[in-house]
């Protein structure tokens, strides 16, 4: 029988939920106390618990979160900028998100924060970790509050991760904003009426589409930028 890993394993689930309670302690300037100490003990617990595949990649989310404390320390990449952009590249087109992750800790020149972040987004969805996919596009609406789509994006996270109450009162904000756009605004409604008709409905899923259609394509210029 085979042994339940990464996004699907409780012990990996529970070391990542540590990871970001830390993050946010840090944050706080709570780094050093009881609390974050208790978390690092469960977290200790859990390692052990852990493949090695595993911690490799929770070492890696570890770096990640540092971004979203605006104090990441990027690794050495041993090639040019130029090589690094075409790396990415090639991981994009492939979807090989475990190495595009590995390349965007080099620190490539070409990205912006808040591009960076939405390819981490998308690279830790597209790997099942969508806690950790909200994180970076909640980061990323942030660092460009103007970009309405990406709110798409956040609610059907938020709903699927059934964090239903913050769903409805994002939805209600939307809808209350008089600059939201007509996708944005149907979405939104979609949320706030999931057992209305069957009309409301297809206008929602198809107002979500529509969305990550166009969150795909500017990851994609994103990532393949010439």
């Amino acid at each position: 029988m085979n042994r339940l890993m990464f996004a699907d394993n409780p012990f990996y689930r529970g070391y990542e939920k540590g990871l970001q309670k830390l993050n946010q302690l840090i944050g706080e300037g709570k780094g050093d106390d009881d609390e974050a100490d208790a978390v690092r003990d469960e977290m200790d617990f859990l390692y052990r618990k852990l493949t090695g595949e595993e911690r490799d990649r929770l070492r890696g989310l570890s770096a990640d979160l540092y971004m979203l404390l605006d104090d990441e320390i990027f690794e050495r990449f041993d090639g040019t900028q130029e090589e690094l952009r075409a790396a990415i590249q090639a991981a994009w087109k492939k979807q090989e998100c475990e190495t595009l992750l590995k390349l965007l800790r080099k620190g490539p020149d070409y990205l912006s924060r808040e591009g960076l972040a939405s390819l981490r987004a998308h690279a830790y969805q597209s790997l099942g970790h969508l806690e950790i996919a909200l994180a970076f596009e909640e980061y990323a609406a942030r660092l460009n509050p103007q970009d309405t789509d990406r709110k798409v994006l956040i609610l059907d996270l938020l709903y699927r991760l059934n964090r239903r109450e913050e769903a409805t009162t994002l939805a209600r904000s939307i809808i209350a904003d008089p600059r939201a756009s007509s996708n944005l605004l149907a979405y939104a409604g979609y949320i706030l009426s999931l057992t209305a008709s069957s009309v409301a409905e297809e206008q929602g899923e198809n107002s979500f589409a529509t969305a990550r259609r166009k969150s795909a394509s500017k990851n994609e210029s994103l990532a393949t930028a010439a």
